[in-house]
């Protein structure tokens, strides 16, 4: 489900474009965790 995340280097955090939006979350084993949810038009950064 979705993708990895181009920008970061964990195969665990994940993403789905949604519209203009990209949807980044990572999966447990019984839960979603969403990190981040961006306007596609901007710049994911490491923190």
């Amino acid at each position: 489900m979705g993708r990895k995340v181009p920008e970061l280097d964990d195969s665990n955090i994940r993403e789905i474009i949604i519209k203009n939006y990209r949807l980044i979350y990572t999966i447990f084993k019984e839960r979603i965790q969403i990190i981040r949810i961006i306007h596609g038009s901007r710049i994911l950064y490491r923190a």
